[in-house]
């Protein structure tokens, strides 16, 4: 897992410059080096841009997380509450806004993985291992190295959450024209009809099904009166299905999750706007961001299913370390993390394997279970229903022996969870 270098070699290499500059220089070079995919996601997220777009994108993102470690710089023979003051503000600078809205890649990404269940004493014991790796006290490096060992060797991790499943799907980019947009109904309805009709007897049934993010596209009253008789279907069966959609608002369309349980419906919000396809910097002052109405939220992101805590997490906000320690500095403690990705532009592309490691660490620094559902990018060469069964099969899927519904570029797959294995057991 190299991608969970990059977060300890960043201090590292800030660490060990010769001044200034090659110290700038070498984080600016791992920056680049770990969003070297982003003008390739730009320019498909925002076709209007092309790739020269998303080159200077990346450029500029690149170096707005480097300023502060080119700023804040001190020389090695700098005395050690120097580079102890020096690094915190770093650490600060960067989680909060504005560059704790795009900033990822934060060093304190690795607390779930070095100290697993530690919670906020993992983010402490994590920020105290980088001031030794910073101040290049050998001694307290192994003293972290030991502490982390054995965090992991007394790590359990938590059992899957029993009835719980989440659906990947494999869908296009959201169009806005009508006849797409019933077609996209009609699958996804018949892909949680055939979810419904396939349970397993060895197993218990289902009380919560998850599907990924902005999957639904705009929900309006048409979409509330197809999925009506579903609705009613999910109600009697005592099954809470949560759909990621965008709620219409009068200044756009918002990101969200509808949570439609067997006793009512309810949204919850993205806490976090995507730079530039979510928030527009140039449209206006904090009370405006958007492109959609989606607007940075202080909220704790909780909201309870089946009578427990779920921290519900956007896309984009699984990469981020500041959403977190806001639910932590609430002082709530979820007990499911359930994650929501539409990553239809990433074909090809290294990026969701780095989103789904962190987001697997925060899980981890919690000791909750992992509930990830996530619309993948669009396989060319899975063109066929024979092709998408036997990939259904091959993978061990609780949906193998169902007839998939598909169209050109359209899929559907069961969902995958952390260590390969079902969420629904």
């Amino acid at each position: 897992m190299p991608e969970l270098l990059l977060p300890i070699c960043i201090p590292l290499a800030w660490s060990h410059g010769r001044s200034r500059h090659s110290a700038g220089l070498w984080v600016l070079a791992l920056y680049l080096a770990g969003a070297r995919e982003e003008p390739i996601a730009v320019a498909r997220v925002l076709p209007g841009w092309g790739l020269a777009g998303g080159f200077l994108v990346w450029v500029i993102h690149a170096v707005t997380l480097t300023l502060p470690w080119a700023v804040a710089w001190v020389a090695r023979e700098a005395s050690l509450r120097r580079h102890c003051a020096a690094f915190l503000a770093i650490l600060v600078v960067q989680v909060l806004p504005p560059l704790g809205l795009w900033g990822w890649l934060h060093p304190l990404t690795l607390s779930g993985w070095l100290f697993p269940g530690w919670g906020p004493w993992g983010l402490a014991a994590m920020t105290g291992s980088l001031l030794f790796l910073v101040c290049h006290h050998r001694r307290g490096l192994l003293f972290a190295a030991l502490l982390s060992a054995i965090a992991n060797l007394g790590y359990d991790p938590p059992p899957a959450p029993a009835g719980w499943q989440a659906l990947d799907t494999r869908l296009p980019r959201m169009q806005a024209d009508a006849s797409s947009r019933f077609e996209r109904q009609r699958f996804l309805m018949a892909l949680l009809r055939q979810t419904l009709d396939t349970a397993p007897e060895n197993r218990p049934l289902r009380r919560v099904l998850v599907l990924p993010e902005e999957i639904a596209g705009p929900w309006t009253a048409a979409e509330a009166w197809w999925w009506q008789p579903l609705m009613s279907r999910l109600g009697a069966r005592n099954i809470t299905l949560v759909l990621g959609a965008q709620q219409p608002a009068p200044e756009g369309l918002r990101n969200g999750a509808l949570l439609i349980a067997p006793t009512g419906r309810m949204w919850q919000l993205a806490r976090q706007p995507i730079p530039l396809a979510e928030w527009r910097y140039w449209e206006g002052p904090p009370s405006g961001w958007r492109t959609g109405g989606t607007r940075w939220s202080w909220n704790n992101g909780l909201v309870t299913l089946q009578g427990q805590r779920v921290l519900l997490s956007f896309c984009f906000e699984d990469l981020l370390t500041l959403p977190v320690l806001v639910t932590m500095g609430l002082n709530a403690r979820p007990e499911i993390l359930v994650s929501l990705a539409n990553l239809w532009w990433a074909e090809g592309l290294h990026e969701p394997e780095v989103q789904r490691l962190t987001v697997e660490g925060w899980a981890r620094l919690w000791g909750i279970p992992l509930v990830r559902a996530v619309n993948r990018a669009r396989q060319e060469d899975c063109c066929t229903t024979q092709e998408a069964m036997a990939e259904s099969s091959a993978a061990d899927s609780p949906m193998a022996g169902v007839t998939w519904m598909r169209s050109p570029g359209w899929a559907f797959s069961s969902s995958r969870t952390m260590g390969g294995k079902s969420f629904l057991r």
